[in-house]
């Protein structure tokens, strides 16, 4: 075999050796993790996709692998399970495959657009205040006041809010309390 055809075959794997061993791990990964227990279909933004997803130590946490070719962004929403996540945490390095990690979504969160539509959101709301009253009265309008930390996905809906928009995160549908952003 001549020089010129064996870097022709060479090159089909790889442009250079450092080509060569991404191309050879993506390969392997992909041939091996499919028999993985942990290899599920899922949802991401509504797109049927595969993940690894490895258990964590607390249920509602997973930790998450994209297989090779595919990647994921923070605040993508994966459903799995029937459920609700949002990714929290990408590797940036993806050459092989990215890493990451997300969490169960706890809330739907809902709001009034410009035009009045009630637009909806899933997404993580925690409590990020301990020592609060709770209620913040003003006029006659009362407002919770507790601090919430809310993990919500950029797109073309929840980038249009803004300062003092009102939020309903409360269990009570009768009198709900209403929150200020």
């Amino acid at each position: 075999m001549e020089r010129s055809q064996w870097n022709e075959i060479i090159s089909k794997v790889g442009a250079n050796g450092r080509e060569r061993n991404i191309n050879k791990a993506q390969a392997d990964f992909l041939r091996l993790e499919k028999d993985n227990p942990s290899f599920k279909d899922v949802l991401i933004d509504g797109v049927a996709r595969n993940l690894i997803i490895y258990a964590a130590t607390m249920q509602h946490k997973k930790n998450i692998c994209s297989i090779p070719g595919e990647s994921f962004d923070i605040g993508n929403i994966v459903t799995y399970n029937e459920a609700k996540y949002i990714i929290l945490r990408a590797d940036a390095d993806d050459d092989v495959y990215t890493r990451g990690y997300m969490e169960r979504c706890n809330w739907q969160l809902k709001w009034q657009d410009e035009t009045g539509n009630i637009v909806t959101s899933d997404c993580e709301v925690l409590t990020a205040s301990q020592y609060n009253s709770g209620e913040y009265a003003i006029k006659t309008v009362t407002i919770g006041s507790n601090q919430f930390a809310i993990f919500a996905p950029l797109n073309e809906e929840t980038i249009k809010l803004h300062a003092d928009m009102r939020f309903f995160i409360d269990n009570n549908t009768v009198s709900p309390t209403p929150y200020r952003l």
